[in-house]
């Protein structure tokens, strides 16, 4: 809430005093659907404050970050990656940059919600070969059930706190499900994790 909605909030504020004509905010795919999600639900509601500014703006929705899927990198460096399900959602990441062109072409656009994703749909199965792929390592994958997930974000909410808990909470829900958006950009997962792989600790 300090800062999806109360800091954004505080821009949106300055915005206005400052004449800016039209206002960019990048949420997330499906957030509007997963309001029962404390991240999703601080970003949406700034949101209906931006759709209620009077304000022209845009909102993008992004799939996920190439930086999320470094989580994958580094659980196949530890020698195991660790999926929810059979490993088949699918979901096409976008790289930082290619994002920033998006976001920069809404400017001129008409659009009020753009959903954008990467140049590749590719199953968590896919995605985790492709870490250990870059790694020269022989794949190995484990499958967690659901009530495994639920377990861990129950356990991890009671002992943790919200800063620790709440990307975690995000990022275990958005995992059990399909995250596609037409595609854009032309930087490649695995260029990705070959640039990133030496900064791994």
């Amino acid at each position: 809430m300090d800062v999806h909605y109360n800091g954004n909030l505080n821009i949106l504020n300055e915005a206005r005093k400052s004449g800016v004509k039209r206002f960019i905010y990048v949420s997330a795919l499906k957030a509007h659907k997963l309001t029962h999600l404390k991240m999703c639900n601080a970003k949406e509601k700034f949101v209906k404050e931006l759709q209620n500014s009077g304000m022209d703006y845009c909102i993008i929705r992004p799939t996920g970050f190439f930086s999320d899927m470094t989580e994958f990198l580094k659980m196949a460096k530890k020698g195991t990656v660790n999926l929810f399900g059979d490993g088949s959602f699918k979901m096409n990441p976008i790289h930082g940059a290619d994002l920033a062109e998006v976001c920069v072409s809404a400017i001129e656009s008409e659009d009020k919600t753009i959903e954008v994703g990467g140049l590749e749909v590719l199953t968590h199965n896919e995605i985790s070969e492709m870490a250990f792929n870059v790694l020269n390592k022989k794949p190995k994958i484990k499958y967690m059930s659901e009530w495994l997930r639920k377990t861990i974000l129950g356990i991890t909410r009671t002992f943790t706190s919200s800063k620790t808990y709440c990307p975690l909470e995000f990022f275990f829900n958005v995992l059990a499900m399909d995250m596609i958006a037409p595609k854009y950009g032309t930087n490649t997962l695995s260029s990705f994790f070959k640039e990133i792989k030496t900064e791994l600790k």
